[in-house]
């Protein structure tokens, strides 16, 4: 597939594409993580669930245009998250959820300036550029919550992997997007406690299941389209999916409460916060909210 975009020509010698390359995982967290039971945050005990890490790759060879424009381009990968969800079922009748505050896709991992979600490669001159990304969507569950133990454990993530051209030059004006192509892969997985005590998968969790080559070129001139992870990307700033996870226990003999586990660098749960609506966030190639 071969694009142009302000007088520069690229061709697309190998689209997006993506493999797990490792195995499913579960392991044992005892110096714990930061969780919110009966309301006071502390650190517990944790199964960890890592059901694979997702490889993705594209490349691009330029083949003309002005130097000086060629190099304000970038070639990278952003990636949304459009389902998120996860489940647990304790002996003691609790049970615990999460799911996002706001039904919408975001923008995965942590915000950035550039519209990537991970280190793009620079377009330097003539020649050929790759680019990769890896991602292992994991969950850490407590062994034990409100005094009963886990029986099982379920979950799905869906989400939306871009290869973009983006150009950054000086001028936010002149910034661009070229989509390139799209991956939409699922992971969904279930795990129960067996008979040793020790929580394991149940089924296969990994799958890719769409793989979608395109040529749109998104501009300032016209209207951003909303980003709807998988016709349009979430470009929205200051946009991270795991600050919007809202996470609730209930059941059992005892109270019932909710709490917010925002996962901060040590993977610990905050209280929860009601976070602002996302659709108000201004997007990196305006500069303002999506229409």
């Amino acid at each position: 597939m071969i694009t142009t975009v302000d007088g520069c020509t690229f061709n697309v010698t190998a689209g997006i594409s993506g493999a797990f390359n490792t195995t499913p995982d579960i392991g044992e967290d005892d110096e714990g993580v930061g969780y919110i039971g009966t309301g006071v945050e502390s650190k517990v005990p944790a199964w960890t669930l890592t059901p694979g890490e997702m490889k993705i790759t594209g490349t691009v060879e330029t083949y003309g245009g002005n130097p000086s424009i060629i190099t304000e381009f970038s070639l990278g990968i952003v990636q949304n998250v459009i389902v998120y969800q996860r489940n647990a079922v304790y002996d003691n009748g609790y049970t615990l959820s999460e799911q996002f505050q706001y039904g919408q896709p975001l923008r995965d991992g942590e915000p950035l300036e550039t519209p990537f979600s991970y280190d793009a490669t620079a377009i330097t001159d003539q020649g050929v550029f790759s680019t990769k990304a890896k991602d292992a969507p994991r969950w850490s569950i407590p062994k034990h919550l409100n005094g009963g133990k886990l029986v099982s454990t379920s979950g799905s993530n869906t989400l939306a992997s871009w290869l973009i051209l983006a150009r950054q030059p000086a001028n936010p004006q002149l910034r661009r997007v070229v989509l390139l192509g799209r991956l939409l892969w699922v992971v969904d997985f279930n795990a129960a406690m067996d008979d040793n005590g020790k929580l394991k998968f149940t089924d296969n969790p990994q799958t890719v299941f769409q793989t979608l080559d395109m040529d749109t070129e998104m501009t300032v001139s016209g209207s951003y389209p909303v980003g709807t992870g998988s016709t349009w990307p979430d470009l929205r700033e200051d946009i991270s999916g795991n600050t919007y996870v809202f996470g609730a226990w209930a059941g059992g003999s005892g109270p019932t409460g909710s709490g917010e586990w925002s996962y901060d660098d040590e993977g610990d749960a905050v209280a929860f916060v009601q976070q602002p609506n996302p659709a108000f966030a201004a997007s990196w190639l305006t500069g303002s909210p999506s229409p």
